[in-house]
């Protein structure tokens, strides 16, 4: 009704939907925890009821960790057998990082001083973990997020055919003339 093209889930970065994803927060003995197939059921379903709602042509992505980035959570390879489940009704993939919103939790749930080991801090620090699932997922649109900066490097990670496309949110809200920095 708002008119809208698409959607995409949040399910990354500690918020609720990516406690379906990961390992560490899914200790769900429902048809939403336990394997791969059930964890992603939630979104295999919101797909459908959104689909219903709209049309065929409606875009669904998810923005998902490529990493937890803490011991027990989502690896690069779990995320990519996520994608590889959902494909058929997800259309794009922004690959993300991190359970910052939720690390003291996780660290509560498992009853240890786990650390968040968190990958470098360089230029287009989920770049791999990205590449990594389009390699195994050729046929999904799959968008690299995370400290990308410049020119140089987008261009580079997209001729390389790592990913499909680069998203980026702080640059612009840091300024909002960066797009003219990158021409």
């Amino acid at each position: 009704k708002a008119g809208f093209d698409g959607i995409q889930f949040g399910a990354g970065h500690g918020f609720l939907l990516s406690t379906f994803l990961s390992p560490i927060t899914n200790n769900r003995t429902d048809e939403y925890g336990g394997s791969e197939e059930n964890r992603v059921r939630i979104f295999l379903e919101m797909a459908d009821g959104i689909r219903k709602a709209t049309n065929p042509n409606f875009i669904i992505g998810i923005k998902l960790n490529g990493t937890d980035c803490v011991e027990g959570g989502v690896t690069p390879e779990l995320a990519l057998k996520y994608v590889s489940i959902m494909k058929s009704k997800i259309d794009f993939f922004e690959v993300s990082s991190g359970f910052g919103v939720v690390k003291h939790i996780i660290q509560d749930v498992v009853k240890s001083e786990t650390k968040q080991a968190r990958p470098a801090r360089g230029e287009g620090y989920n770049i791999e973990a990205a590449a990594l699932i389009k390699r195994n997922n050729p046929d999904v649109i799959i968008t690299g997020v995370g400290g990308v900066r410049t020119k140089v490097f987008i261009d580079e990670v997209l001729s390389s055919k790592k990913v499909d496309y680069i998203s980026m949110a702080r640059p612009f809200l840091e300024d909002p003339f960066f797009l003219n920095k990158l021409k």
